[in-house]
């Protein structure tokens, strides 16, 4: 006697769009996450943006190509240029790693508001200092 098993209708495949978003969003909340990290785990935040950018335009091309809404599209595109914004940000930070990271690690240890004055006032100087001599002065 061999019973009727029932089969379940197959799922629809997952569009690209909806595929591509999500990977988008998550690599996204991933990325703002990061940036909050202290140096040098900042630096995951790069390749988070970087995957996430990725993501973001292949779900805006998969947006146009599947004729959706353009206020999809929009809000992609938006995301993708705030996300490489905070980026070049997360990039200038690293940029300056040596004065950003004594800063970090004076706040850490400033107990007091003269404390910390006195780290936004070494940290100041010294970018003062870079800038002199990046300019020449």
């Amino acid at each position: 006697m061999r019973e009727k098993t029932e089969q379940r209708p197959a799922l629809p495949p997952v569009s690209d769009s909806r595929r591509h978003g999500g990977r988008f969003a998550v690599l996204a909340l991933a990325a703002l996450l990061a940036v909050r990290l202290p140096l040098p785990w900042m630096g995951a935040a790069v390749l988070l943006v970087i995957a996430a950018d990725v993501e973001g335009v292949r779900s805006a091309r998969a947006i146009v190509r599947e004729g959706l809404r353009r206020t999809l599209l929009v809000w992609c595109v938006c995301g993708v240029v705030v996300l490489s914004l905070m980026g070049l940000g997360v990039v200038g930070t690293l940029a300056l790693y040596p004065i950003t990271y004594d800063r970090q690690q004076c706040l850490s240890g400033a107990n007091t508001q003269v404390a910390k004055a006195q780290c936004a006032s070494d940290f100041d100087r010294r970018i003062n200092r870079l800038q002199s001599s990046l300019l020449g002065g």
